[in-house]
């Protein structure tokens, strides 16, 4: 056994011997291909929230192990923004509703009190909306509020060989016989445009 092991050993147990083990662990993974913060509570039910809320767009909220205390059924959750100060389509709070296996699911719409804000809280609440329920609660995440970037893709036209050619010799156009004319350096003749150059 090395002196890594033992001190790494001897920690662990003086923070459960202090009774400072952690049961809430927040942690970050991959949600729909995006990064989101897990949030773990003292019962192993877990929470993931998207850990970027982009501007005009829904957050992402997705969770299981929510069981009452028998776990007989689902929990019935309160999600808040900000303590419910920010409101959720005019209400202090979401309420959410998970299955029998204790999984759930929603998508809270963009509120327009985020405009002018850089952050939110999310707060996920149960024990009080349901009978025999598992009390949890505390901050899940702060999640941050961004506006997405779109990068607009130009499509290119695709050129046969010989406008290729054409384009890297051409240079000027006039107007000749009321046609324009541009000078194609490659074979030194003048093209109506359209035709060839």
């Amino acid at each position: 056994m090395d002196i890594r092991h033992t001190i790494t050993r001897f920690g662990a147990t003086a923070l459960i011997g202090c009774g400072l083990a952690v049961t809430a662990i927040p942690a970050t993974f991959a949600q729909n291909g995006e990064e989101s913060v897990t949030y773990v509570y003292a019962d192993k039910a877990a929470s993931h929230i998207s850990e970027v809320w982009y501007k005009g767009e829904t957050l992402k909220i997705t969770g299981e192990g929510f069981l009452t205390q028998d776990g007989t059924s689902g929990s019935t959750i309160a999600i808040k923004l900000n303590k419910g100060t920010v409101k959720i389509d005019g209400k202090d709070y979401l309420e959410v509703q998970a299955d029998e296996k204790g999984n759930f699911s929603v998508s809270i719409p963009w509120q327009d009190d985020l405009d002018e804000r850089i952050s939110v809280d999310v707060y996920l609440l149960s024990g009080s909306l349901k009978d025999n329920d598992t009390a949890r609660g505390g901050k899940a995440a702060t999640v941050k509020i961004e506006a997405r970037s779109v990068q607009e893709a130009t499509p290119s036209v695709p050129s046969s060989p010989r406008s290729r050619v054409c384009e890297r010799f051409c240079f000027g156009n006039r107007f000749r016989g009321g046609y324009p004319l541009r000078f194609c350096g490659a074979f030194r003749l003048c093209y109506r445009l359209g035709f060839w150059c």
